[in-house]
């Protein structure tokens, strides 16, 4: 009897584990979804470049000299110092779940988050400032308080520098 006990009780942490490491956070980009930039159409990166995309298509270039896994990234060129904006193509959300967005960043430029839904844009994070050779980590988490079907996730950018590559990002 004690043996049958401790199983029901070691299965029912596990399960419990399980349910708590899903609960944690939504998978939203992925590779299915082209957050490696490996895969291109037209000169464009499949996946991305919605309706709120306000960053030329010039801006927006197949990268080969450096990837952070892989063999491409993406190259985002915004000389100005206002900002425009990459975008992905429409994806869905859930009800108040905390969506964290990773990426790796190499460069030199600004670069910040936000997200568009429903006819409106949220509020943007603070810019990441980048002048590196080496990739850099960036995380945000966002969340919204309904259901979606047509949120597109924001890359602001800004003073990209020709000298060092602009701003290449990755594994999104």
């Amino acid at each position: 009897m004690k043996k049958k006990f401790t199983l029901a009780i070691t299965c029912f942490m596990a399960a419990m584990l399980l349910l708590s490491v899903n609960s944690w956070g939504q998978t939203i980009i992925d590779v299915a979804q082209n957050g490696d930039f490996e895969n291109w159409t037209d000169g464009l990166p499949d996946g991305w470049v919605g309706s709120t995309n306000s960053l030329p298509v010039s801006g927006i270039v197949e990268y080969t000299d450096a990837s952070y896994s892989g063999t491409k990234s993406c190259q985002l060129i915004r000389t100005s110092s206002t900002h425009a904006r990459f975008t992905t193509e429409a994806l869905s959300i859930l009800a108040n779940t905390e969506y964290t967005v990773t990426y790796f960043v190499r460069g030199k430029g600004e670069i910040r988050n936000a997200y568009w839904t429903g006819g409106s844009y949220s509020s943007y994070s603070s810019y990441t400032v980048v002048d590196s050779d080496d990739w850099t980590e960036v995380v945000w988490t966002f969340e919204h308080g309904t259901s979606q079907t047509d949120v597109e996730v924001i890359f602001s950018v800004r003073n990209t520098d020709e000298a060092r590559d602009h701003l290449q990002i990755d594994n999104v």
